[in-house]
């Protein structure tokens, strides 16, 4: 994959790498257009049967790209 090469040895640099991300580098989207395309949806409220739970995920301020990382993990050092 793009931005993988020698990814072992990139973990070792200090200060870790950045991988290439599109969006970000060059302000291109993989779209008809080359621009972001936006939706909105109606919002749905799900209700617990008997018996049932229903369970919700939140981003935290330690959390990146629904991954949670120490401060201290292989990938920023």
């Amino acid at each position: 994959m793009p931005g993988f090469e020698e990814f072992n040895a990139k973990l070792a640099e200090p200060g870790g790498f950045i991988l290439p991300h599109a969006p970000r580098d060059k302000r291109s989207f993989p779209t008809l257009s080359g621009k972001a395309n936006f939706t909105a949806n109606e919002l749905e409220f799900p209700q617990a049967g008997p018996g049932e739970l229903v369970l919700q995920t939140i981003r935290s301020h330690d959390q990146y790209n629904t991954t949670i990382y120490g401060m201290d993990d292989r990938y920023r050092g």
